[in-house]
């Protein structure tokens, strides 16, 4: 213990010990504090069968090196703890806290050092570099999928929907089906993309938009009417066998 900790003059002012369950209590745990700050305490421990002395990091006993003495009864165990207070072989909060984190550092060293543990270490960062690397993929694939042409459309000026012979294939008219239910969810997803643009803008709130703005946001709202009519058109092909393009009718 240094000169510093024996001498400090909290150690001479007076002692509160408080008990948590009552001092009667098997599992009480004495608490002894200085002007409120814990600075020791006791409790029974049934593996060492005595009266422990922790310091103010003991977290009950769970921190072996934190025990600093024991005794047969819990006065005697009082006592011997006050009097390490006084005499300076109980460390103040701020030093123990120091051990304890210095005890921590320490078992932490020697852990990481262990095969097990350069292993694990080395499987969580395979682990996280393959999930980064997962992650751009994915959102590399997802800017493609935006910038390229929705596939619906693709499909469309493939295949000729409103020919009412496409439809007489087995395959094609086992896709039709599905085909409707997917082009529904679209031009649901595009009307609301559409209503969203129709709908006054917050931006001119603080101040008029310029024109510059204004023009491309009419710019943006048309390509969405132009997304949207297009969308509402293949939906009605697949929609109604029956129904054909103005040009195949001619």
């Amino acid at each position: 213990m240094s000169n510093t900790e024996e001498q400090d003059p909290r150690r001479n002012r007076p002692l509160r010990v408080s008990w948590t369950g009552g001092m009667a209590s098997t599992g009480a745990i004495g608490h002894i504090t200085i002007d409120g700050q814990l600075w020791a305490a006791v409790e029974w421990s049934e593996k060492r069968q005595a009266w422990c002395i922790e310091d103010c990091e003991g977290r009950c006993l769970a921190h072996e090196a934190s025990i600093r003495g024991q005794a047969a009864s819990k006065k005697e165990a009082l006592a011997l703890a006050k009097a390490m207070i006084a005499d300076g072989r109980m460390p103040s909060p701020e030093a123990a806290q120091a051990q304890y984190k210095a005890a921590a550092a320490e078992r932490k060293a020697q852990r990481d050092k262990q095969p097990s543990e350069i292993r694990r270490r080395q499987e969580q960062q395979e682990r996280r570099k393959r999930e980064r690397e997962l992650w751009n993929e994915r959102s590399d694939a997802d800017w493609r999928e935006r910038q390229a042409q929705p596939l619906y459309e693709a499909l469309a000026d493939a295949f000729d929907f409103s020919d009412p012979d496409l439809w007489r294939s087995n395959s094609f008219a086992s896709l039709r089906p599905r085909l409707v239910v997917w082009m529904r969810s679209v031009v649901a997803a595009l009307e609301r993309d559409v209503g969203r643009r129709r709908a006054p803008s917050g931006w001119g709130r603080r101040g008029p938009v310029s024109d510059v703005v204004k023009a491309y946001r009419n710019r943006e709202l048309e390509q969405a009417e132009a997304k949207l009519a297009r969308a509402r058109e293949i939906l009605g092909w697949l929609k109604d066998e029956q129904q054909v393009r103005p040009e195949a009718a001619e």
